[in-house]
């Protein structure tokens, strides 16, 4: 906003002042010289006014890679990627817990386990569910309805 102002200063300061010359030329063959001089002086100070305000504008786009320093790239990318495999994690502990629920089984403990493979998307999901001696549920049913709806390789443990 200050150069704007510079600018419209420059400009009107530059015509006052060839105006007030235009005054005190005196009639004749140099009147013309003159006024060609005065002429030039204005143009030079709006081309160097549109000069100025051209090097003020940055039109240099940054890189998408210059947003995010590589340092701290990894970190975030880890960081997303250890709470989207507890979420994850949770969520599946979840639905094994509401089949279990279903077929009147009490677990003590739920243990997920996944696998990933070298693009870092789960390929392979286990679990293994502590239980108690002489759970009156029926586990082998619940074992077949966790890998048959959700996928998930399932292991019964009495404790």
């Amino acid at each position: 906003m200050n150069q704007w102002g510079s600018w419209f200063g420059l400009i009107t300061a530059t015509s006052s002042l060839c105006i007030l010359a235009e005054f005190f030329i005196p009639k004749g063959k140099i009147r013309k010289s003159i006024n060609i001089i005065l002429s030039l002086f204005i143009i030079s100070a709006f081309v160097g006014a549109i000069n100025a305000a051209k090097q003020s504008l940055n039109f240099n786009v940054r890189k998408p890679d210059e947003f995010i320093p590589t340092k701290n790239a990894k970190k975030i990318t880890d960081k997303i990627e250890n709470q989207t495999e507890k979420l994850i994690n949770k969520s599946l502990e979840t639905a094994v817990r509401q089949v279990l629920t279903d077929f009147k089984i009490n677990p003590k403990k739920i243990e997920i386990f996944t696998d990933k493979n070298e693009d870092n998307c789960i390929v392979m999901i286990r679990c293994k569910i502590y239980i108690q001696k002489n759970e009156p549920g029926d586990t082998e049913k619940a074992k077949e309805n966790i890998r048959k709806n959700l996928g998930i390789c399932t292991e019964f443990t009495e404790v």
